[in-house]
């Protein structure tokens, strides 16, 4: 990295989260690197298409945001680190997968890297389930959709979200994530995490069991080349920024 070209941070937030999610973390580094969030689902953020079409997309926008400050020298000399928590991580294996150039290191928290391709039955549960919870969008009040989603088992041990405002939200793009970003929808990743694990960093919860778990299992196949717990629930950003905030720092 030339001498005063700060590395270029991006990072994408999970289902019902917000750029301002990760505003504790930038703050920690904000002297260190060139920090970008982006919001998934306000009402001027990108339509929800498919999740290949829609990484498509999104690499030409940080190819953009990159360009936007920074001379073709410059992005070529400083190190590119993507960040993705949760639907952002998986989001980010997309990235992996079509576009690994994109960043010099992918780091992903609470992230689930795919059903298996042969868990029919299991991928059709799973996109069954998704599509409740967007109908539920529709058909609940805010409040109670907030209260459901947040009693989910996964989210055990983490600490609350900050509030989440409905006005905040484009409810169409909530409901169409749910869709078409399902789990059940999504290939599995193990493979492509396996041929590109030098530049990939798993970061979970060491109260998240379930991925815990799953990422332990990785890195037993050779998949991963290691697993970073950290002190925290499956809500790592919000549990723990100072540990996500070192993490990022380490990569660097």
């Amino acid at each position: 990295m030339s001498s005063g070209v700060k590395p270029f941070v991006f990072a994408l937030h999970g289902f019902l989260g917000q750029s301002s999610d990760w505003n504790q973390i930038q703050q920690k580094l904000k002297d260190s690197v060139d920090f970008h969030a982006l919001d998934l689902f306000s009402k001027d953020s990108s339509v929800i298409t498919d999740l290949s079409s829609y990484t498509s997309e999104l690499a030409v926008q940080i190819q953009q945001r990159q360009s936007e400050s920074f001379s073709t020298q410059d992005i070529k000399s400083r190190k590119r680190i993507f960040v993705g928590y949760s639907l952002g991580g998986r989001l980010g294996l997309h990235l992996l997968l079509n576009h690994s150039d994109l960043f010099d290191v992918y780091i992903f928290l609470s992230t689930n890297v795919g059903l298996p391709t042969s868990a029919y039955e299991e991928r059709q549960q799973r996109i069954a389930s998704d599509q409740r919870w967007a109908q539920q969008i529709s058909e609940s009040s805010w409040d109670l959709f907030l209260q459901k989603w947040n009693a989910q088992a996964v989210f055990a041990g983490s600490l609350q979200e900050p509030a989440r405002h409905k006005s905040d939200y484009d409810l169409q793009k909530l409901q169409q994530s749910l869709d078409l970003w399902s789990v059940g929808r999504q290939q599995s990743f193990a493979e492509v995490v396996k041929e590109h694990q030098h530049k990939v960093h798993w970061i979970v919860g060491h109260r998240d069991t379930k991925y815990l778990n799953a990422a332990q299992n990785l890195h037993e196949q050779g998949c991963l080349q290691e697993v970073v717990p950290i002190d925290s629930g499956h809500r790592v950003w919000c549990d723990n920024p100072i540990a996500v905030a070192n993490c990022i720092r380490q990569s660097i």
